[in-house]
């Protein structure tokens, strides 16, 4: 028998997910707009994934889940600022990482197998622009250290041709 005092309440729950669905796109359009007002022009990635697939191995027909022992292979999804299309826009891109045990250094190494393309973080699921905005400072601060890299660096170019 269905319990209808539960659909119901499910019914309301949805409703209350999709609206703060709807006001965390806001806030995402919003991020874009002020970043991209900024007219920075420089494309950054956060080194530290935001999200994990968790590792898996090939059995004979399927893949072995936390197998690292074996090697294996792991989705890995990293938060950036680029231009995509023409839009200077949050950004999320998944890369594959194979894991091989290095003998010299006696440790498990991953090594970049597959990179995806860019996609705009406003296309990606629910679950995945909540961890993207949480890294959201990071990714400020990765920038801001960029823009002083990059403000020494030509500081220094100018000096080297300009030597009054």
């Amino acid at each position: 028998m269905v319990d209808t005092k539960t659909l119901t309440d499910l019914s309301d729950l949805a409703k209350q997910l999709n609206e703060q669905s709807d006001t965390l796109n806001g806030h995402i359009k919003t991020l874009n707009e002020q970043m991209s007002a900024l007219n920075l022009g420089l494309k950054f990635w956060l080194d530290k994934p935001i999200e994990r697939s968790g590792i898996v191995c090939y059995g004979e027909s399927e893949f072995i889940p936390g197998c690292i022992e074996q090697g294996g292979e792991e989705q890995l999804t990293y938060l950036g600022y680029g231009k995509f299309e023409d839009d200077w826009q949050l950004l999320i891109q998944k890369k594959t990482s194979r894991y091989r045990f290095d003998e010299i250094r006696k440790v498990w190494v991953g090594v970049d197998i597959a990179k995806y393309a860019p996609t705009p973080l406003l296309r990606a699921s629910r679950d995945l622009r909540l961890v993207a905005l949480e890294a959201f400072d990071d990714l400020l601060k990765g920038l801001k250290d960029l823009a002083q890299t990059k403000i020494e660096t030509m500081k220094r170019v100018g000096r080297l041709a300009d030597p009054q």
